[in-house]
């Protein structure tokens, strides 16, 4: 079976990684699919990174393989990882990105470390290390990955509690001016209202629910508390962007 090899970062789709990471797949014969899952993870937030990740998951198939890079500490002292959450594998950084992830699933989670040559760049992991580790395991290859079972001196395992509760913060602001949220649509009922910018914000199903120009807040496709405007920017419309809090 073929699996599929989703690309999780916070590179951007207007720079000269993404394109590295296609072409260094391709130059390896790769037939599995090649998934872009998001590269426009705010830069450097791995909380937020983490959120929608988390959320993002599911939507995948069951055996796919994630590498994730929202990394700014490459090329220091963390360890390169996977975790393995039954059939799918996360490959990234040992930052916490893949904290919500192992919290969220109902599988339970495995760790090993990634080989490591000293013939590769130090600023650039995730062509380098992380892609041939998940080209290998779509082979069902483990060579170049090294057991630490349940947790061992992981970080994503051992500073979970730090980072798995819901993220009260916008964590993405869409191309529309939709503010996402790490908050999980589970943690909220429908009758709540919810705060932000000193604004208070009702529910609402959908945006034809409101008069135009109007925001409010829903849970959005992936799971999580979003807000919005209808037929408007919701963030121009508070004044908000990225890392403003949420009161639920």
């Amino acid at each position: 079976m073929t699996r599929t090899i989703a690309l999780f970062t916070d590179f951007g789709r207007h720079d000269i990684y993404v394109g590295q990471m296609h072409a260094a797949a391709k130059k390896t014969g790769l037939d599995c699919p090649l998934v872009d899952l998001f590269h426009d993870v705010n830069t450097f937030d791995i909380r937020g990174g983490g959120s929608l990740l988390a959320a993002m998951l599911e939507y995948l198939p069951q055996d796919a393989i994630v590498i994730g890079v929202v990394d700014p500490g490459v090329g220091g002292g963390r360890l390169p990882i996977a975790v393995e959450l039954g059939e799918r594998w996360l490959v990234g950084p040992d930052n916490g990105l893949f904290s919500r992830s192992v919290a969220w699933s109902a599988s339970e989670a495995r760790y090993w470390t990634l080989e490591t040559s000293n013939k590769i760049s130090k600023t650039f992991h995730g062509r380098d290390v992380f892609l041939p580790v998940a080209i290998e395991l779509a082979g069902g290859k483990l060579g170049r990955i090294r057991s630490v079972g349940a947790s061992g001196d992981i970080s994503t395992h051992r500073d979970a509690e730090k980072i798995v509760g819901d993220d009260h913060r916008v964590i993405h602001v869409d191309h529309y001016g939709n503010l996402i949220s790490g908050i999980r649509g589970t943690a909220i009922a429908p009758q709540q209202t919810v705060v932000i910018a000193g604004r208070v914000l009702a529910h609402a199903d959908y945006y034809e629910c409101v008069p135009a120009g109007e925001c409010f807040w829903y849970v959005n496709s992936i799971g999580l508390l979003e807000i919005s405007a209808n037929q408007a920017s919701a963030a121009l419309a508070l004044g908000v962007n990225r890392g403003v809090e949420i009161e639920v």
